[in-house]
């Protein structure tokens, strides 16, 4: 039987959305489930950006630094077949671009953070992938998330894992959860 990290997803790059709360914004990917199971991560306003403007179609007038490093990997002849979420740790996600060159059957997998991964991904217009550990620890569906988690268990968790519940409450609009969690994370830094 496959565990949880074996069981690999397929991810599709649904939008960006600003938290209200700060200068970050949040990544939403989804997997093709239904109803789809969606991946909310915090990213820049740099990546924001970048990936944006891959969303819309603009065409900048001069290459951006991920248009850049796709001209590099081109001309010298390395093919990226895809991006790999492999893990997440403390509200940390880790990725890897998996790459080859020309002509070479082995297959390299190079450290990323999942912002420039995804960016580089979707102008590579190739697939990204997580694993099953990935969504079920810090994936949301279509549900108001809030309705299965009381006070008590936030009381349980470690500030980590309450900010990364803040960022899922966020990324599917459920701001009572949101607020919910702003104030045990006060409570506790008071």
């Amino acid at each position: 039987m496959k565990s949880d990290k074996q069981i690999i997803v397929e991810l599709t790059v649904e939008g960006i959305s600003r938290r209200q709360d700060s200068e970050a914004y949040i990544l939403i990917l989804a997997d093709k489930s239904e109803p789809p199971r969606r991946l909310p991560i915090a990213i820049g306003l740099p990546e924001a950006q970048s990936i944006a403007i891959v969303l819309e179609g603009v065409k900048p007038k001069r290459p951006l630094t991920h248009d850049l490093t796709c001209s590099f990997l081109n001309n010298f002849g390395i093919d990226i077949s895809g991006v790999y979420i492999y893990d997440i740790h403390d509200g940390i996600f880790f990725s890897s671009i998996l790459c080859s060159r020309e002509g070479d059957v082995r297959q390299s997998s190079i450290d990323s953070r999942t912002s420039d991964a995804i960016a580089i991904a979707m102008r590579m217009e190739c697939t990204i992938f997580t694993n099953e550990y990935v969504m079920k620890v810090a994936s949301v569906s279509n549900s108001k998330y809030g309705d299965n988690i009381d006070d008590d268990t936030l009381e349980e968790m470690d500030n980590a894992m309450l900010n990364n519940v803040m960022q899922r409450a966020i990324a599917t609009e459920d701001y009572e959860l949101a607020s919910r969690v702003r104030d045990h994370i006060r409570r506790r830094t008071e």
